[in-house]
């Protein structure tokens, strides 16, 4: 029940993430092409864990939100989220609430080298270890 409620909080939250469009390159462009449902297809060069395969990420207007669930279980591992911002090919995400094992992030910003390419997000960490591809999901 609380698997579902939650998902079914983040649902809420990010209704309205539409699908971006992928030509040019503009700070509007890819503001636009990050919206919507991303799910995590590769982390640091190779494939993802068993464990990180329930590994979402939503963006929707200013808003952000990650969560992983078990994807055996359902159990929710993680999540945290907030407001993110684009400067030119840069993608700064802000922590403004986290729960369990992430409350540590609330406060700090991440900044990523960010590309949209077709269905694919890339997201190479500036000054952090997450070097990321997320597939989008329709």
């Amino acid at each position: 029940m609380i698997r579902i409620t939650l998902l079914s909080l983040v649902a809420v939250l990010m209704s309205g993430c539409s699908r971006g469009q992928t030509n040019g390159r503009t700070e509007n462009d890819l503001a636009h092409q990050v919206l919507g449902t991303w799910q995590l297809v590769q982390t640091n060069g190779g494939a993802v864990t068993s464990k990180e395969a329930g590994r979402l990420k939503f963006f929707s207007g200013n808003r952000w939100i990650i969560i992983q669930a078990d994807p055996t279980s359902g159990e929710v591992i993680f999540i945290h989220g907030g407001t993110f911002a684009i400067e030119g090919d840069t993608l700064v995400q802000q922590v403004e609430f986290a729960k369990g094992n992430t409350m540590n992030l609330i406060g700090q910003s991440h900044r990523f080298h960010t590309s949209v390419s077709g269905e694919s997000l890339v997201q190479a960490g500036i000054g952090n270890r997450w070097n990321e591809t997320w597939q989008r999901v329709k």
